[in-house]
């Protein structure tokens, strides 16, 4: 089925078609595709290779180190990913980012996304962003759970000239194929 106009876009990452279909994956691949068809709305996969010099060409000064840990590879990619989608036609004025590991529930179908996206603009916003708590590593600086300002793994971002900034921010700051300290820092 077409995509219909005006219907928020989701949008996810990958490095290989292997990831991509990889089990578990490839059924969380499957249920955007069926999500996407069921709901009349456009799925983008941004297929990227990790061995791109440009992730370690960091510009301006460092507003922080980078010290997260290994992990989240392609992420950083999802800012320029997110700005190609919305110069996309026809025209997409809101995407959903979700990772691509991740699923729509069973009764997503009830909470259009264009609900949120419509909470957005009705309250001159242009980001909703989910936080969530992680454990990571033995370090004692990362090793305990700890609350994070943003999961990068879940956005929606609406088409404005605050997602250009951010998205121009959270690329500027990016830390090798790492993404969560330069996402917090944009």
């Amino acid at each position: 089925a077409a995509a219909a106009p005006g219907r928020v876009a989701v949008f996810t990452v990958v490095d290989t078609v292997g990831y991509l279909t990889a089990p578990g994956n490839l059924d969380a691949f499957r249920n955007k595709v069926a999500f996407c068809e069921r709901t009349a709305r456009p799925l983008y996969v941004l297929l990227v290779g990790t061995g791109d010099a440009s992730l370690r060409a960091r510009e301006g000064p460092p507003w922080q180190p980078c010290g997260e840990p290994d992990g989240n590879q392609l992420s950083v990619y999802k800012a320029p990913g997110a700005l190609r989608v919305f110069e996309s036609r026809p025209a997409v004025s809101s995407l959903l980012y979700l990772d691509a590991d991740a699923w729509f529930a069973d009764g997503a179908a009830a909470a259009p996304l264009e609900a949120y996206a419509d909470l957005l603009e009705k309250n001159d916003a242009d980001l909703l962003g989910v936080q969530n708590r992680f454990h990571a590593g033995a370090d004692p600086g990362w090793g305990r759970p700890r609350k994070i300002v943003m999961n990068g793994g879940v956005f929606l971002l609406r088409r404005s000239a605050f997602a250009d900034g951010f998205a121009g921010l959270w690329w500027a700051g990016r830390c090798g194929a790492k993404d969560q300290l330069p996402l917090w820092a944009a």
